[in-house]
């Protein structure tokens, strides 16, 4: 378990969600395509302030919403494209039809429709003035606009009362629930790791329960266990299990706090941990079933020496 869950995803205490990783990978590209990456990035805006913060999180959450977007439209089987400039102007996604036309998109992830329509209304003006908008050797004539689905209908009929030619996209996501995607992050790294920490290991101990106790029934099944060791064997196994991943993961969160060492160095260090406590556990757990074994065959000892003493002596 230990071994799978750090070949997939963000470890062990998983704190950048893959989501949140794909938003960076698109927007910063290499600077930003791993989780140790995008974890360091996350770390040094928390040193530089709130400013840092909010400003991070607008950024990843505008990409964040282009991101789901563009799964909808593949989903669907359209052909639909990022710009390639990070800044292009007025346009996000070009969808390219069948026909050889292209229709263009701008994804707003915003929570109000006031601040849409805004953006709506300063595109068909400079469309309508002749404002030269690009794509490549090619001219935009018509852009179109993809919002969150809660405020689709209202940007709707705001933009019909003022006359803007553009049609109006839902996305399933909102504005909030984007933005929550870049917070969980910062929090996960930042005043919440320890919290974020508890969450991982009540999941991961509820797993290596369930992971025992299927290994102890089967044992139970095929007769080389008693029944009446079931649970309590159960029991011990997963404390030791749960103690070497608690082990594991709060040696992850210091190195990841730290930021001493990527994450090749990071996750040998913290299997050889776990796997290090794993066994000394066990070793304390065999001991405490030792000294079981040896009370029992003391009260044996003890049961025999009694009857030896109320036997007639020759």
């Amino acid at each position: 378990m230990v071994l799978g869950d750090l070949l997939v995803g963000d470890g062990l205490n998983d704190q950048v969600s893959p989501e949140l990783l794909y938003g960076f990978a698109k927007l910063m590209g290499q600077k930003a395509d791993s989780y140790h990456e995008v974890r360091n990035i996350l770390l040094d805006r928390l040193q530089d302030g709130d400013s840092a913060v909010f400003g991070l999180i607008n950024k990843i959450k505008g990409q964040v919403g282009e991101n789901q977007f563009m799964q909808g439209a593949h989903a669907a089987g359209l052909n639909a494209r990022l710009a390639e400039l990070g800044n292009q102007e007025a346009w996000d996604v070009a969808i390219d039809q069948a026909d050889g036309t292209t229709q263009y998109i701008q994804v707003k992830m915003y929570s109000d429709a006031g601040g849409v329509v805004r953006h709506m209304h300063d595109v068909n003006q400079k469309l309508a003035e002749g404002g030269l908008i690009t794509d490549g050797d090619r001219v935009v004539e018509a852009i179109d606009f993809a919002v969150p689905a809660n405020i689709a209908e209202e940007v709707t009929a705001r933009g019909a009362e003022l006359g803007l030619d553009a049609n109006v996209i839902p996305i399933n996501i909102t504005a909030a629930e984007a933005a929550d995607v870049v917070g969980k992050g910062f929090d996960n790294v930042g005043p919440e790791a320890l919290s974020n920490l508890f969450g991982q290991l009540f999941g991961a101990s509820v797993t290596v329960a369930a992971l025992h106790g299927l290994v102890n029934a089967f044992l139970v099944y095929k007769g080389a266990k008693t029944a009446d060791r079931f649970l309590a064997s159960t029991i011990q196994q997963t404390a030791v299990s749960t103690g070497a991943i608690a082990a594991g993961m709060s040696l992850e969160l210091v190195l990841n706090q730290i930021s001493m060492i990527g994450a090749p160095p990071t996750y040998a260090l913290v299997f050889c941990a776990s796997m290090a406590t794993r066994g000394i556990l066990k070793r304390v757990a065999r001991r405490q079933d030792y000294v079981s074994w040896l009370r029992v065959q003391n009260a044996h000892l003890k049961s025999l020496n009694n009857q030896m003493d109320g036997c007639p002596t020759s």
